[in-house]
């Protein structure tokens, strides 16, 4: 006889360190025991959103360059999304 037990488990979305889950059983002096463990990372998913870090609400004379533009892209949770890029587009305003 060979018993098996099925469970899941939904990871949280924190990318920053890697979560574990543990297989226990209560024996019947009460005892618990670890038979396993388990790791999984969760991965970020797609960017969904944009948050400025920098450069917001500045002003400059025509032709003139503004120190810095930074934008951040995260997903739906607001985790940083690594690797990727918010290209940051300037348009012409008028009152």
């Amino acid at each position: 006889m060979n018993p098996r037990s099925h469970a899941s488990s939904t990871l949280g979305t924190s990318t920053a360190q890697t979560q574990r889950v543990e297989a226990r059983a209560v024996l019947s002096s009460g005892t618990k025991q670890v038979y396993g463990a388990f790791t999984a990372t969760a991965l970020p998913g797609p960017a969904a959103q944009t948050a400025i870090q920098a450069g917001n609400g500045q002003t400059a004379h025509p032709a003139s360059t503004v120190p810095i533009l930074s934008a951040q892209p995260n997903n739906s949770a607001g985790t940083t999304v690594p690797e990727r890029i918010a290209c940051i587009g300037v348009m012409p305003y008028s009152t």
